[in-house]
């Protein structure tokens, strides 16, 4: 029953992620744009992670300036972090950092989020956000992807008019949000 359960909860994570993006795609979801503080998000977000940090014996190490604000659906903007958050926890190595940062250039705002990761291909991996897309070294039950979330991710920089690249150097791969 356990079993089934835990497969009946993937599917249904992975059926909410597709109509996201199938509404994402026909341009029919409605965004509520509101003004509030990315630094509290962010950091109202990470808090959330930190118990799972304990647990993981994976550190988040974050530097967030404070009173950058933006213009967006707060909901979406904190399922977009969720989704990079959860994503550095199942595909990092083991007793890695995750980093976090918030900064603001100009009128720009940039978050980067960097962990450690085994077997990496280097340079642009921007093929990561492509739907069901992962790297051979993640293919495996135990993680609990199915390859969408950071379709999803992508999805929402760019509905906020935003640019999200991915790097890697073979150890350390690196998400950069640019709004």
């Amino acid at each position: 029953i356990k079993t089934i359960k835990d497969q009946t909860k993937r599917l249904t994570d992975l059926t909410n992620k597709l109509v996201f993006l199938s509404k994402m795609d026909e341009e029919s979801k409605k965004v509520m744009m509101t003004d509030f503080s990315l630094s509290e998000v962010m950091n109202e977000v990470i808090t959330t992670y930190l118990p799972l940090s304990v647990t993981t014996n994976k550190k988040i190490i974050y530097n967030i300036l404070p009173n950058v604000s933006m213009t967006g659906d707060l909901v979406m903007i904190k399922e977009m972090l969720n989704l990079l958050i959860d994503n550095a926890f199942k595909y990092s190595s083991s007793n890695s950092d995750i980093e976090i940062n918030l900064k603001s250039q100009g009128k720009s705002k940039i978050i980067t989020m960097s962990n450690l990761g085994e077997n990496l291909p280097s340079g642009d991996l921007k093929v990561l956000f492509d739907r069901f897309y992962r790297l051979d070294s993640s293919r495996n039950s135990e993680t609990g992807g199915h390859g969408i979330g950071l379709s999803v991710v992508k999805a929402i920089v760019e509905l906020h008019k935003g640019k999200i690249t991915v790097f890697s150097d073979t150890k350390k791969i690196t998400f950069t949000i640019i709004f």
